[in-house]
C-alpha cells in the first residue's frame, strides 16, 4: 500500500522553494534549515516539532511527521547532525518540513493507493524534490563546476549535490 497526493511538478516545487527563500530574505546559497525549523511554529502555530531520543523511533526512521496532528519528530542525533552541518541530516529535516508545507500550503490530500503512484503524485518524491530545491538553489549553481564544491557550499551530501547539478537545466 502506498500513498498518492495531488500532482506537483518539480518546477512548481522549485518556485515554491525560491518563494520561501525570498520571503525569508535568504539570498545565500546556504539555507539555514535548522533555524527555519525553529521559526516554523511562529509562522504556523498549529505545527510543533520535537527532538526525540533515538530509541523512540525505529532504527530506519530518522524523522517523521504526523500529518493529522501536525507534529514533526526528529531523532536527537539527526537534529544534532543538522546543527553540525551534516548534509544528510539537513536534508532529512528539509524533507519533513516539505511534507508539512506541501500539506498546509498546497492543500495536498493524501489517499491510500494500491498502485504505485507516479513520481509527481508521490508525497515522498515531492518532499525529496522540495528539500533538494530548498537546500540547493538551482539559480545559483551556474558558476559551479564541481559537485564537491556545491555540497560544501550548500551543506548537503555529495549525492544530493550531484543530482541537483544534473537537473539544473530542467
Amino acid at each position: 500500500m502506498s500513498y498518492k497526493c495531488n500532482p506537483t511538478s518539480r518546477k512548481s516545487l522549485r518556485e515554491y522553494a525560491l518563494y520561501i527563500r525570498k520571503a525569508l530574505g535568504c539570498d545565500s546559497i546556504y539555507f539555514p534549515i535548522v533555524e527555519f525549523l525553529e521559526l516554523l511554529p511562529w509562522i504556523y502555530p498549529e505545527l510543533t516539532y520535537s527532538i526525540v531520543e533515538s530509541t523512540e523511533m525505529p532504527d530506519n526512521i530518522h524523522a517523521d511527521i504526523d500529518v493529522l496532528n501536525k507534529v514533526i519528530r526528529i531523532k536527537e542525533k539527526i537534529y544534532d547532525g543538522a546543527c553540525d552541518g551534516n548534509g544528510r541530516d539537513r536534508f532529512t529535516i528539509a524533507h519533513e518540513i516539505g511534507h508539512f508545507l506541501l500539506m498546509s500550503e498546497g492543500g495536498v490530500s493524501y489517499a491510500k493507493s494500491t498502485t504505485k503512484p507516479k513520481a509527481y503524485e508521490d508525497p515522498e518524491w515531492q518532499a525529496d524534490a522540495f528539500a533538494g530545491e530548498l537546500l540547493v538553489p538551482i539559480h545559483k549553481l551556474k558558476r559551479y563546476k564541481k559537485a564537491t564544491t556545491v555540497a560544501k557550499r550548500c551543506g548537503v551530501s555529495l549525492s544530493c549535490a550531484e543530482f541537483m547539478m544534473k537537473i539544473k537545466n530542467n
